[in-house]
């Protein structure tokens, strides 16, 4: 797992620099395509494994952002329907789901076109 996302890190950070910016807001860019807002007023959560979540919209995972009672901030994944050997685990980026950005903007301006079933129309009504 480690190697497959230091390979592809390279094609994930151009992602997260929309054309025309420099290189040197790829920091920026990167948390800016990859934080959680937490749901309150002031705060935002970038994780490291979490951020390698893709999305579907019709996902076989969610994600919930907690900070415990001493202030740590983590985030709890929680499988939702079985997953197949080699399927990749995908959350939804809807602001149904979780709050985010990501939510309100097409999904070209984040790099990616939608293939998952319900976006396709292919998903059979549950």
């Amino acid at each position: 797992l480690v190697r497959r996302v230091d390979a592809d890190l390279a094609k994930h950070a151009a992602l997260c620099r929309p054309a025309g910016e420099s290189a040197a807001s790829q920091g920026e860019g990167i948390v800016r395509c990859n934080y959680f807002d937490n749901g309150k007023r002031v705060g935002a959560m970038l994780f490291e494994m979490t951020s390698l979540l893709n999305h579907s919209c019709d996902p076989n995972a969610s994600i919930k952002m907690l900070i415990s009672e001493f202030g740590a901030c983590y985030s709890r994944v929680t499988v939702t329907r079985p997953i197949d050997a080699g399927e990749q685990v995908c959350i939804t980026y809807s602001a149904a789901r979780i709050f985010s950005p990501r939510a309100d903007r097409p999904c070209a301006e984040w790099g990616f076109d939608t293939c998952c079933a319900r976006c396709q129309g292919t998903l059979s009504p549950q």
